[in-house]
């Protein structure tokens, strides 16, 4: 393994909570190695029998002259998926992590929207709330966070208010600097207010949709043949329709439903806020 650099921190979530932002600034850093090619790895969610080696190809230093601060990885849905402390503990023992926590009933939302963009479905969002019960409870921040504690100490985590870094990223940035010790004024200030990975639906949506159902084809064939920095590439085809079709206007759900839906997730609110010591008022708006 000449000239890997195995992860010393991850970004574990949550899923539409700006996690591609986070990829991206990270990604402009000089002293920050992610893969460039491929955000979210999912080596401990789906990949882990493929064993270490193969995760390390991931974070193969081109260049062994320049030594970075911080070599990590994105993948939103490891805070979701119980066996992942777990299995991180053993192989990444001293990592850190970061975490965004968006308003779960905002994120459930985007999460559909994002599943009807790529996907196509006809369902609503309470039809799909009934038949995909996962998209509910990944807004469950409580339990998820606490399977985490089990096996890391609570200063290992660096945890994010989406809706407050969205208003402040400066100040967001300021935080992650000082969490993984790199030079705050060395990110790249072009991407800090850009807005990425969108869940709007484009009007050449018939061309979107079909452009990522081949290039899903394409990528599973290829995965077979581990030739994912290929696969990377790929996947920026279909931008091209989303880019030139943006945007119909945006699908609204009913206040009622969002008031129902908040109240279901209020109890966790404040059990979350307990865990982290917090104020979420900017939740209960």
């Amino acid at each position: 393994m000449d000239n890997i650099l195995l992860p010393n921190f991850l970004g574990i979530g949550a899923e539409r909570s700006g996690t591609t932002w986070l990829y991206n600034i990270l990604k402009s850093h000089p002293e920050v190695y992610l893969c460039p090619f491929k955000k979210e790895i999912n080596f401990f969610s789906y990949h882990y029998n493929k064993g270490i080696e193969w995760y390390g190809r991931y974070f193969r230093n081109e260049d062994p002259s320049i030594s970075y601060k911080a070599i990590g990885e994105i993948t939103p849905n490891y805070i979701y998926l119980q066996h992942n402390p777990r299995i991180i503990a053993k192989s990444l023992p001293n990592s850190r992590f970061i975490l965004i926590l968006r308003n779960p009933v905002d994120r459930a939302i985007s999460d559909y929207k994002f599943y009807k963009l790529n996907t196509g479905i006809s369902q609503n969002f309470e039809e799909l709330m009934r038949n995909k019960e996962e998209i509910y409870k990944k807004g469950l921040y409580t339990n998820q966070l606490k399977n985490w504690l089990e096996y890391f100490p609570k200063q290992r985590f660096l945890i994010l208010i989406y809706e407050e870094m969205v208003r402040n990223p400066l100040d967001s940035l300021k935080k992650i600097s000082e969490f993984l010790n790199i030079d705050l004024f060395k990110f790249d200030r072009n991407i800090i207010k850009t807005k990425v990975n969108s869940s709007g639906k484009p009007r050449l949506f018939r061309l979107f949709s079909l452009s990522s159902k081949l290039v899903h084809r394409i990528s599973t064939f290829l995965t077979k043949y581990n030739r994912d920095k290929l696969i990377g590439y790929i996947s920026y085809f279909r931008i091209f329709f989303y880019i030139f079709g943006t945007k119909k206007k945006k699908e609204e759900i009913p206040f009622e439903i969002k008031n129902q839906l908040s109240q279901k997730y209020r109890k966790d609110i404040e059990s979350l806020e307990k865990l982290l010591e917090c104020d979420l008022k900017i939740w209960k708006n």
